[in-house]
């Protein structure tokens, strides 16, 4: 197996944890709630 068959993989999990970066930032400043949310779907997008 080479990078380039990860490549994909790579770029979409990437992708995913900016996406669950930019929730965690707005959770933060936002309910306890919402950041425990935020927090969740960070956590499945990184033991995927």
């Amino acid at each position: 197996e080479t990078f380039a068959d990860h490549r994909e993989a790579i770029l979409k999990t990437a992708k995913a944890l900016v996406e669950d970066t930019k929730t965690l930032v707005a959770g933060a400043a936002s309910s306890q709630e919402q950041l425990a949310t935020a927090a969740q779907a960070a956590v499945r997008t990184i033991t995927k």
